[in-house]
């Protein structure tokens, strides 16, 4: 994996059977979730290097993925090594933002966020939000933006866990 993949989770999704966060996991086992509530305190030795660490949110002064010049003033799809730790927030809309909010620090690093992320294709879970995805996904999409990362088999891991939660609908 070209960079640490680090996962802070509402712990109201941990247990969650569509939890796209626990695959992705499983996919990368070099990948960390952290559980954090908003009250709970950050882990000090999370982030070695802000600068070579990059959340990705949707905040107001994220810069978009897809024209994100690395911190050594390369495009970041050159496969520079300049970016060495993505995070991905996991919950709700409302839950993922009391996480940014609870912990300032993710405003220390690179804010990214997606200006031409494809659709989802994420259908067993729905939102009101338009322009959401699953974790999986936009940990698939950061990946491919900034590492030039062949992501086909993450999205085929969402496939397949769809396709089994359809088959497991039908026989209930």
């Amino acid at each position: 994996m070209p960079a640490k993949i680090t996962i802070i989770q509402d712990p109201s999704e941990t247990h969650h059977a569509k939890n796209t966060a626990r695959l992705l996991a499983l996919a990368i086992p070099s990948s960390q979730i952290i559980i954090l509530d908003g009250t709970t305190a950050w882990p000090n030795n999370l982030i070695k290097d802000k600068q070579r660490t990059v959340v990705i949110y949707p905040a107001e002064n994220a810069q978009p993925i897809e024209t994100f010049i690395s911190p050594t003033g390369s495009p970041s799809h050159t496969h520079s090594t300049a970016v060495e730790h993505v995070i991905l927030l996991d919950g709700s809309w409302r839950k993922t933002r009391k996480l940014w909010l609870s912990y300032p620090v993710l405003n220390e690093c690179h804010i990214l966020t997606f200006k031409a992320a494809p659709t989802t294709q994420y259908a067993i879970r729905k939102t009101t939000h338009t322009g959401s995805m699953s974790t999986l996904e936009a940990c698939a999409y950061s990946l491919k933006q900034l590492f030039n990362t062949d992501t086909a088999g993450l999205y085929g891991l969402l496939e397949a866990m769809q396709t089994h939660w359809r088959r497991h609908e039908h026989h209930t």
